[in-house]
């Protein structure tokens, strides 16, 4: 049985292809597998934590691999014409590729730093 895997293009997730065998991959941000996910359109992926969290009633790691890091990897970017401090109220966009990375910069934002953005928005 030939299953439909979610395919990832970031490098961090290239090693784990050929571990998978004779499947069909299909090449999509994260995002998109985890909506693939939800609607029961994809059989298997990398899926970002967000979406597992929310599918894991469904979903089932296949093994105890993930991609994680002890270091810093940068990889939530907030670019803004004011200083952060001025950041409350404000709209903030959210690349449409993400799941995770919202989660994150909202903890960054209103945990850490005391700012309160009036929405998040992908795609802006």
């Amino acid at each position: 049985m030939q299953l439909l895997i979610g395919q990832i293009s970031y490098l961090n997730s290239q090693p784990f292809y050929p571990l998978l065998g004779e499947h069909r991959l299909v090449a999509m941000p994260p995002r998109e597998l985890g909506r693939l996910a939800e609607r029961g359109e994809i059989d298997a992926g990398i899926m970002a934590t967000a979406d597992y969290l929310s599918l894991e009633d469904r979903y089932q790691p296949a093994a105890d691999l993930g991609i994680a890091n002890h270091q810093e990897v940068r990889s939530i970017l907030l670019y803004a014409r004011r200083p952060l401090s001025e950041l409350g109220g404000t709209r903030i966009g959210i690349t449409e590729e993400t799941s995770t990375s919202i989660f994150l910069l909202r903890l960054l934002l209103e945990a850490r730093q005391g700012i309160r953005p009036a929405d998040y928005v992908r795609g802006l």
